[in-house]
């Protein structure tokens, strides 16, 4: 059912929320490069057959920004950038089997900062 969460361990479909969204952005000013990207998945309804009884797990967002700079021959470009900028966990799900949050739907790693240099032969 639409909205819902229960665990495939207790015969269910995992997490159907109602709204899951990309956004993905990005900007080119000279040799600058700049990309937000942002996810969200709508709050689901636990259903805890356990004890007969169901509760809001709540909302999910994840955005990731990124930098870069192309240098003067174009075939180098340096990039920094946050994934999960905000840090935000992703809503506890009681009744998941191991992990208390859904795998399918959500991602439970941190806030991460990331350099690259990339050249082109």
């Amino acid at each position: 059912m639409v909205g819902t969460f229960r665990d495939a361990a207790a015969e269910g479909s995992g997490s159907i929320p109602r709204w899951k969204s990309n956004l993905n952005l990005f900007w080119q000013f000279g040799r600058w490069e700049m990309g937000l990207s942002s996810s969200h998945v709508s709050s689901v309804t636990e259903q805890i057959l356990a004890q007969n009884r169901s509760r809001d797990a709540g909302a999910w967002s994840r955005e990731d920004v990124q930098l870069s700079y192309r240098f003067n021959t174009g075939e180098s470009l340096v990039t920094l950038g946050i994934e999960n900028f905000l840090d935000e966990q992703p809503p506890f799900l009681g009744s998941a089997l191991n992990d208390n949050f859904d795998v399918r739907g959500q991602d439970l790693s941190g806030r991460f900062l990331y350099a690259r240099l990339s050249h082109r032969l």
